[in-house]
């Protein structure tokens, strides 16, 4: 609206009247979406850092009680976490402390519970990763090497390949197969540093298994025929 086009007060105001009638309520709705998506947002964002800052407290409280060695509330505190905050990460946080717990009570199938909770709904690839090697971890300690090996086989590991290695290496180690643990200890020892504590405990477990390759070799050589096997002299 270009009001200098009208040559008298009366017709600018006039010519206002007729442009507010017009255009005055989508003005008006404008206004208030754009101030309500403002103040949506800004509820929104409050809404999630309170939500965080309460699944924060419920976590360290859970510590507290994991501390105390209170088994049953630590167990109420985590089923809490989980239901009123799902979607937190604290959710996944709050099963792999207190599985951690678990486990070092001898409680491993709640430990599994927990782990395995984590696994399938934890939205961050690193935690995932770390509670699927727990999992795998808590499945050896129980005696189940194949359901562990399950677990581990995934095609991508990140930055955990050489932890994945060393686990299936422990699981051959129990199901008895030497020569597949022996390898799967040495696609970890590449990925790790020279010196590192890791490497030295993980090159203990790989010379326990002994001279694999000898016997490997040993195994893979061919019968011999009749004839190799007569005497000299009596073909």
């Amino acid at each position: 609206m270009v009001v200098d086009e009208f040559s008298t007060e009366e017709e600018q105001v006039e010519a206002i009247k007729k442009w507010w009638k017009e255009n005055g309520t989508s003005l008006i709705v404008g206004v208030v979406l754009g101030l309500s998506g403002l103040f949506g947002w800004r509820y929104w964002t409050d809404y999630n850092e309170n939500q965080m800052a309460a699944a924060s407290n419920a976590y360290v409280r859970l510590s507290g009680m994991i501390e105390q060695k209170n088994l049953d509330s630590a167990t109420a505190q985590e089923q809490a976490i989980r239901s009123e905050y799902p979607q937190s990460s604290y959710a996944v946080m709050a099963s792999l402390m207190l599985a951690k717990y678990a486990v070092e009570e001898n409680k491993l199938d709640q430990a599994a519970e927990l782990l395995g909770r984590a696994v399938d709904h934890g939205s961050i690839v690193g935690m995932k990763h770390i509670s699927r090697l727990r999992l795998a971890q808590v499945m050896l300690q129980q005696d189940k090497p194949q359901d562990a090996l399950n677990l581990l086989d995934v095609p991508d590991m990140d930055a955990f390949q050489s932890r994945y290695e060393e686990l299936r290496g422990d699981a051959y180690v129990k199901l008895g197969n030497s020569k597949k643990a022996y390898q799967a200890y040495q696609l970890s020892l590449l990925m790790l540093s020279p010196g590192s504590r890791a490497r030295v405990l993980l090159e203990m477990k790989a010379n326990d298994l002994g001279d694999v390759s000898q016997s490997d070799t040993k195994q893979d050589k061919p019968a011999k025929t009749e004839s190799e096997k007569a005497e000299p002299g009596q073909s």
